[in-house]
């Protein structure tokens, strides 16, 4: 039996977000294999909540009220996959006891997204039991080359064996470029408010570049927050559309853009990741507008992107160039990740 320490996706929301998409990526590779979906609270779940689905288990537990739970499904296990970091703060004594197979999926860089956010604590927290996991993992799977040289070089003394692969949506799909075409030069975002987003900036962008032959579109799940923002930066909705939408209905606003707005700072935490946004992007042909271009392996790879400085060149077009490196990306990831873990 392979037990996650992971929540299963269940609601529209959380198959739009990036962490939730990566799980049901992974899971496709075990969907043969009796696997079990362990989600550890401190405080909630004073009942368990139990689901089966095929041969996919999922139980949400108390730490303290389902201790020894908890610990039967660690004894019963052959393999431990870690999705995420923040997962194997609840599980650590488990995880530190217990000599099993653990497996980490190396989301992002926790410690230093939490040290960015202002919460030095959680940072030191979250530093700590990074460092332990380290010290106990067989695998360690990464998103991106840069990731995986960040934590070869930060762990040195760690046996674990690095894998990449990356963050691949599973509503993407893989295929030449096709365009709907727009009277417009259509210009995208996707994604929420998180403050790594750089979101009044790209507002700010949008006001100073209220233009006839421009039109803006704004996807996300926080619709109330860009509500209000688009209020204070006096933008209308002539220009923008501005909604909520499911996995599967983006593709229609994906073919219809040429620019997509990423604007990641240049640091460490960006550097490393390879985010769902651009991933998206380039599937379809779509050109970031970034305020830094050092994003994940992108760079090496070649794509194309538009520096914000250069915002007022833009011109309706997409990029054959961004299609190609997302070829590349998709080749370096047909492994087959079952074998690797359970090798």
């Amino acid at each position: 039996m392979i037990l996650f320490l992971s929540k299963y996706p269940v609601l529209d929301e959380e198959f739009r977000d990036g962490f939730y998409q990566r799980v049901e990526n992974i899971d496709n590779f075990f969907h043969d294999d009796e696997r079990t979906y362990l989600n550890i609270s401190l405080f909630k779940n004073a009942k368990k909540q139990f689901k089966k689905v095929d041969k996919r288990t999922e139980l949400s537990c108390n730490f303290f009220l389902h201790f020894f739970t908890i610990f039967q499904l660690f004894k019963r296990s052959n393999i431990v996959y870690i999705q995420s970091i923040f997962n194997a703060l609840n599980a650590l004594l488990f995880i530190m006891i217990l000599d099993k197979k653990y497996i980490l999926d190396v989301h992002g860089v926790v410690p230093e997204e939490l040290n960015m956010q202002g919460k030095k604590l959680k940072s030191k927290i979250f530093n700590y039991v990074e460092k332990k996991v380290f010290n106990k993992l067989s695998i360690a799977i990464t998103v991106t080359n840069r990731m995986t040289n960040h934590y070869s070089n930060k762990y040195r003394k760690s046996n674990c064996k690095f894998i990449e692969y990356a963050i691949l949506p599973s509503h993407l799909k893989k295929k030449d470029i096709e365009e709907i075409s727009s009277d417009y030069i259509e210009v995208i975002y996707s994604g929420n408010a998180q403050v790594w987003q750089n979101v009044d900036l790209m507002l700010k962008t949008i006001r100073d570049n209220l233009n006839p032959k421009i039109h803006y579109t704004i996807l996300t799940g926080d619709l109330k927050t860009f509500e209000e923002k688009m209020i204070d930066y006096d933008i209308g909705s002539n220009n923008v559309t501005l909604k909520s939408v499911k996995p599967t209905e983006l593709e229609y606003y994906y073919k219809k853009s040429h620019y997509g707005f990423v604007l990641r700072d240049d640091i460490l935490v960006n550097n490393v990741a390879c985010p769902t946004k651009i991933v998206e992007y380039l599937n379809y042909g779509i050109i970031p507008i970034v305020l830094s271009e050092n994003i994940g392996d992108f760079k090496e790879l070649g794509y194309e992107y538009l520096n914000l400085n250069s915002f007022n060149n833009i011109f309706k077009r997409k990029s054959s160039r961004n299609s190609e490196v997302i070829n590349l990306i998709y080749k370096k990831n047909d492994i087959d990740l079952r074998k690797l873990v359970l090798s």
